[in-house]
Formats: C-alpha cells, sequence, structure tokens
C-alpha cells in the first residue's frame, strides 16, 4: 500500500531540519533519496546521519536552474528516473515589512517560490514516465496566520500553496498529485536559533497549540511518505496542516468559567 518502496524522491532543502526528516522516513520506507542542499558541512554531516547506499548527496543552489537541471540529470544517471519532487528549500529572515529590502525579498521568493517552479518544471518529463508520481510542497502556517516581521516568507509560502493547486489541476491528466503541507512549530536547528535570538517564544507558541508541545521533523516527515504513498492516491492539490492544532484555536481568547459543584 505505500509505494515508497523502491521509488526514488528528489528534495530540496535536505542537508538538516525537516528535508534531513523526509529522507530518513523515505530511506525507512525502502525508497531513494537524492538529498540537495546547498551548504556542503550540512550536507556532510547529512550523509553521516543517514549513512545509506539509496541516498545521494548533491550541493546545488536551487535558484539556479542551471544547478537545479545538473542536480535533476545526476539523480536520472544514478537511478533511472524520479517518481517524487519534495519542495523544502527554504530561507527565513525576520525584519519590519517596513524595513525589508528588496534583495530579501527576492531572495526568499526565489528559495522558497522560484526553486520549486523551477524544479517541477525540470522534474515534469520524468514524473510524467513515473507510475507513482507526485509532488509534495513544504509549506507552513505562515500561509494562513499572521505573523509579524515574516513578510516575505509568509508571501512565498502562501505563492507555494497557489503553485500546488495550479500544478494538481494542470498535471492531474498525466496521473501526477501535487499536494502540500503546512507544518507548525516543529523542532527544527532553525526553529531553535529563531527562539534563541529572540525573533518568537517557544513558550508562547506551545500554550496557545492545543497539543501543548512542539511538532518533531518525525511527525511532518510521516505525512509527507503519506502523500506521497499509494494510500493519499486520490488525493490531489490539498494542503495538510500538521501544526498540533495551533491554527483552529482561540482559546487565549476567551475565558472558560469553572463548572459548577
Amino acid at each position: 500500500m505505500m509505494r515508497n518502496q523502491d521509488s526514488v524522491a528528489f528534495i530540496t532543502g535536505g542537508g538538516r531540519g525537516l528535508g534531513l526528516g523526509i529522507a530518513r522516513k523515505l530511506l525507512s520506507l525502502g525508497g531513494r533519496v537524492a538529498v540537495v542542499d546547498n551548504n556542503k558541512s550540512h550536507l556532510d554531516a547529512a550523509s553521516r546521519s543517514l549513512g545509506s547506499e539509496q541516498a545521494a548527496f548533491m550541493l546545488a543552489d536551487v535558484t539556479d536552474p542551471w544547478k537545479v537541471d545538473d542536480a535533476i540529470a545526476r539523480t536520472v544517471e544514478l537511478w533511472g528516473g524520479i517518481d517524487t519532487v519534495i519542495n523544502n528549500a527554504g530561507i527565513l529572515e525576520v525584519v519590519p515589512s517596513s524595513h525589508l529590502s528588496d534583495e530579501s525579498l527576492i531572495r526568499t521568493l526565489q528559495v522558497h517560490l522560484g526553486s520549486a517552479v523551477r524544479t517541477c518544471r525540470a522534474a515534469y518529463p520524468l514524473l510524467c514516465r513515473s507510475d507513482t508520481a507526485c509532488v509534495v510542497n513544504v509549506s507552513s502556517i505562515t500561509a494562513l496566520r499572521a505573523f509579524p516581521g515574516r513578510l516575505a516568507y509568509a508571501a512565498a509560502k502562501a505563492g507555494l500553496e497557489a503553485l500546488t493547486r495550479t500544478l494538481a489541476t494542470e498535471w492531474g491528466s498525466d496521473g501526477i498529485r501535487v499536494n502540500a503541507v503546512a507544518p507548525g512549530f516543529v523542532r527544527t536547528e532553525r526553529a531553535m536559533e529563531v527562539y534563541a535570538q529572540g525573533d518568537a517564544s517557544a513558550e508562547a507558541r506551545i500554550r496557545m497549540t492545543p497539543l501543548g508541545r512542539m511538532g518533531e521533523p518525525e511527525e511532518i516527515a510521516d505525512v509527507v511518505a503519506w502523500l506521497a504513498s499509494a494510500r493519499s492516491s486520490f488525493v490531489t492539490g490539498q494542503v495538510i496542516v500538521a501544526d498540533g492544532g495551533f491554527t483552529i484555536s482561540a482559546a487565549d481568547a476567551v475565558i472558560v468559567q469553572a463548572a459548577p459543584g
């Protein structure tokens, strides 16, 4: 049922955090993964962590279409095709919107949204040849809720969700499913850096999350693996929110009286 076994996944931003967790999950299900990242130290650490002959590690800047095409070509040389594209590459700069530079705006849009467009475009002919073709885009709850200081990031993630719906509509007749996952607050290296810098409060976020904790990368990887499996074979164009209930809760805005007696 899982349909992850022997499939080839191309994962951008796979050197650490969510991307690394996704790679580890797909490998555990018998798949093969091309882990793409622009940071060599992250790739080296990922290689040591995964330690699998079914994983390939590729240094590439996904904002460069030539580098994307080359990484796609190397993956095909290794394993003959690509069945799953996972667009996870991302960056975050926390800055008041009034001080957001053009450089930062363009860079953020290019890394999140532009890279997804060019990766999907380059992989499309290969996905058309696969019997299990799918794309999973990693969005964020910032596309659903307003988080001050994250204008470029939120706009990029909202665009990624629009991309998801558009490609699902265009590519459905080719047998290609396109979905997205929108994680909430997950315990990744980058998230912990943001908390340490004082750009967000982990305690406040946990308090506002009904499950009362942060998520783990493995939990998001489980959702991605499901979206890439036969168990979701009739699911396309959807954004699956995995946030512990954060976006559905208004508990901090109400007062619940104690039950009488």
